[in-house]
């Protein structure tokens, strides 16, 4: 199993969590969390996501969703990025989180490909009813 971690401003990532666990009707506990607060020091921030991803020892490495590419702990983060180990997909969306629970025992590399994947194909532009596939 891959760790998953989402880091974001406060409330989305304990949002989307919550969200999630309603889609897909179970709890999602397995799933670490760092919300990034105003006054967060950079020190700080980095020790959270060491914890977190250590709290967890797995074979799978660790994925870390964020919230905003560029932001400081999104920064933070490629610090620790270690390819095969730790990955990191940025512009976390609901689709990108359920899709990556979904195939959480992928290894970690191709978890953060299905997890672009998921969030990147989730995005459409509709304008006209006749665009929509939704069933009626």
């Amino acid at each position: 199993m891959t760790r998953i971690l989402l880091l974001t401003f406060p409330d989305f990532g304990a949002n989307l969590i919550n969200a999630a666990a309603h889609v897909l009707a179970r709890s999602l506990d397995d799933i670490g969390l760092v919300q990034i607060l105003p006054s967060d020091k950079t020190e700080d921030i980095y020790e959270q996501l060491i914890a977190k991803i250590n709290k967890q020892k797995n074979t799978n490495g660790a994925l870390i969703l964020c919230d905003i590419y560029g932001a400081t702990h999104c920064n933070i983060a490629c610090q620790i990025i270690e390819q095969g180990k730790i990955e990191m997909v940025s512009g976390l969306n609901l689709p990108m989180l359920i899709r990556t629970i979904n195939y959480i025992n992928e290894p970690v590399t191709r978890l953060s490909k299905i997890a672009a994947k998921g969030g990147i194909e989730s995005i459409k532009i509709v304008n006209s009813k006749n665009q929509c596939d939704c069933p009626k």
